[in-house]
């Protein structure tokens, strides 16, 4: 157990089991202008300016919850009519959000006629962080539970890589208790971050050891002695589209493409990434480095950003230059080009602790949580526990079914060549 964790193995609060209490909390609530609403994506295109305008000044950033990414995402979608956003309006008039919240209904998640609420995004985003407002409190995450819980669909929620920044998970975990909800911990990873450096060059110092460094700028010689090598950014949207094709051609070519696991070996991804960088590119969201040898891409890097966020969303490179760590030197570069961008604060990059290419340049970590509310208040902690136990079940089952298709897969590809 650590700090971030710790939360939850508290003792139950007393007045989770006194509805007088949820009276005056209810009161409290509507003594504030905070109304909340569950409208069906489809109708993104409504509040997409109020949605952008949150995107841009949330507390905790998250360019997968951007307007534009998330229509790319719908287009994707299984069922797009089973994904809706809760909208918590920071003024009656419902001029300003104060939070918005993607879920998707899963109407047989735990078995027949067994549905569960869950936080969507598309598989190809990392993170999963609802968008809360500065000063929003827990009255706004009380507001979009009871929001959900009032379509009556589900009495279950999971919320799946939530970034435990900024006190976002303090305020779900006040605003379910206020209005006598429970929660509990599913799941914490951590994950590899950048705060805010103002010099990329003293960064990379600090985070590497010496004999890194030293074997780093040997390698980048010796790719120089090879011919011209060059490193590129490319952030206009033509530009964008051409270096994203490089990208995806690049990163088909090697293990990833072998393994069917490459953008461009699904369809689904690609249309989704041609969407949201096409849209994101025009808004100056994107940027992608790229270091060249004699005008040929060996290692490329796409960024994007929200708010005052960066997102290290790809790296690939080309295997025949493996032995010169290109992808670690085209992530040096992006790591001096955020440092001299005075509009970010805070970098993801994506991975989880443990990265053989991002643990050696970005030491710093950030928790994420998955949690699991019941949306019944007043409901009991055994109901809640066997909910828990039916979720982390599933998620065994399907690990293993995972390793074992992987296993099957592997013992095969001899067999195909």
């Amino acid at each position: 157990m650590n700090a971030s964790t710790a939360r939850f193995d508290a003792a139950t609060p007393a007045f989770l089991d006194d509805p007088a209490t949820e009276a005056a909390v209810r009161n409290r609530l509507a003594d504030t202008a905070i109304t909340a609403e569950i409208r069906p994506m489809a109708k993104l295109d409504a509040f997409a300016a109020p949605l952008a305008d949150l995107a841009r000044r949330a507390v905790v950033a998250n360019v997968f919850f951007e307007p534009v990414v998330l229509k790319a995402a719908l287009a994707e979608a299984r069922h797009p009519d089973l994904v809706f956003m809760v909208l918590a309006w920071a003024d009656r008039q419902k001029t300003a959000l104060a939070g918005a919240w993607p879920v998707v209904l899963e109407p047989h998640h735990w078995g027949p006629f067994r549905p569960v609420w869950f936080t969507w995004k598309h598989d190809s985003g990392t993170r999963a962080t609802p968008l809360i407002g500065p000063a929003a409190g827990s009255a706004v995450w009380a507001a979009m539970l009871d929001a959900i819980a009032a379509t009556g669909r589900a009495r279950h929620m999971v919320l799946p890589t939530m970034m435990d920044l900024s006190g976002l998970v303090d305020g779900i975990t006040n605003g379910a208790e206020a209005t006598r909800r429970r929660l509990c911990l599913l799941e914490s990873n951590r994950h590899i971050v950048l705060g805010a450096i103002s010099d990329g060059e003293a960064h990379l110092k600090s985070a590497m050891s010496a004999r890194r460094r030293k074997r780093m700028a040997k390698n980048r010689e010796d790719l120089a002695a090879l011919g011209r090598l060059e490193a590129r950014v490319f952030e206009r949207p033509g530009d964008v589209m051409v270096a994203f094709r490089r990208f995806v051609e690049l990163e088909g070519s090697g293990w990833k493409g072998r393994k069917k696991g490459a953008i461009l070996t699904k369809p689904d991804a690609l249309r989704f990434f041609l969407r949201t960088l096409c849209d994101l590119a025009e808004a100056g969201q994107v940027r992608i480095d790229s270091l060249e040898l004699d005008g040929t891409a060996i290692a490329m890097s796409i960024v994007t950003r929200s708010g005052n966020a960066a997102f290290c969303w790809k790296t690939t490179y080309d295997e025949a230059y493996a032995r010169f760590s290109p992808g670690m030197l085209v992530v040096m570069d992006v790591t001096r080009g955020l440092a001299g961008d005075p509009g970010i604060a805070f970098a993801d990059s994506c991975t989880d602790v443990g990265h053989p290419l991002m643990a050696h340049l970005w030491p710093q970590t950030a928790d994420s949580v998955d949690l699991l509310v019941d949306l019944k208040p007043g409901g009991s902690a055994a109901a809640l526990a066997a909910a828990r136990a039916t979720e982390l079940g599933r998620r065994r089952g399907r690990a293993a079914l995972k390793r074992a298709y992987h296993a099957v897969r592997d013992r095969a590809e001899p067999l195909r060549g």
